[in-house]
């Protein structure tokens, strides 16, 4: 089994490393260009896509991981890719372009694989838009804050039990 992670458009994410640490999987991190989404958004997808096929091909059973602006992307390439992606895991809402306060254009969930949303449900824009859902998506919310940040140990055991059950 391997993680495909994509982070967002800003920064390195921190969860690469720790996904990276992790036993349970191998980790393969999508090197996307950074900075002005819509100048390298194009070149972006292709990037994803081509790292989605890749490892479908290669290790045949393939969790899609994204966050912030790599959720549009993964939702993006593993509509296009057929074969090898059991699960595609989003650990930011799908509907919020984060960077502009402003909906992105409506995103469209997979219904050939299975779709893990990990964020907190006490957002009510995230609830009104997500629920309800298309039976092979399940919604999560972490405890505590139901935020990623800070991401403490029991979080990080979390959401590695989560991304592989």
């Amino acid at each position: 089994m391997v993680v495909v992670y994509v982070g967002g458009a800003s920064t390195d994410e921190p969860l690469a490393t720790i996904f990276s640490s992790s036993k349970a999987f191998d980790v393969i991190k999508c090197d996307i260009k950074r900075g002005n989404i819509a100048e390298w958004h194009e070149e972006n997808k292709r990037i994803v896509e081509d790292t989605l096929r890749k490892a479908a091909w290669r290790y045949g059973d393939v969790i899609a991981v994204g966050k912030s602006y790599g959720v549009r992307l993964i939702l993006e390439a593993a509509s296009k890719v057929d074969r090898g992606i059991r699960k595609v895991v989003l650990l930011s809402p799908p509907l919020w372009n984060q960077n502009k306060g402003e909906p992105y254009p409506p995103l469209s969930l997979p219904r050939d694989k299975e779709v893990l949303i990990i964020y907190g449900l006490s957002d009510p824009y995230v609830r009104q838009k997500l629920l309800p859902r298309a039976p092979n998506v399940k919604v999560v919310s972490l405890p505590g804050d139901h935020s990623l940040r800070p991401l403490t140990n029991s979080k990080v055991e979390l959401l590695l039990k989560l991304i592989t059950e």
